[in-house]
């Protein structure tokens, strides 16, 4: 195995800007950028009240998870979707 700092070159070459850190979004940006976030990373990766008003809650075998509404409406785990309060 080759250590990392060659494929992060690869990855900036591919997708520049990809590995660069970005600011923690407002919850509701972040989910619909996202689509979907698990519990670590939207403490890393949002600010502000969790979870957005139109998230969608699924259970998954690694832990909760929050769909954006647009992605829970095609996704197959909304199949058995609980919503939250």
């Amino acid at each position: 195995m080759r250590p990392p700092p060659p494929y992060w070159k690869r990855f900036e070459e591919l997708a520049p800007g990809l590995l660069t850190a970005t600011e923690a979004q407002d919850s509701a940006a972040a989910l619909a950028r996202y689509r979907s976030l698990t519990d670590p990373e939207r403490t890393l990766l949002t600010t502000g009240q969790w979870p957005p008003a139109a998230a969608v809650w699924i259970t998954t075998a690694n832990g909760p998870s929050w769909l954006d509404h647009e992605e829970a409406a095609t996704h197959p785990a909304t199949r058995s979707v609980q919503r939250l309060p």
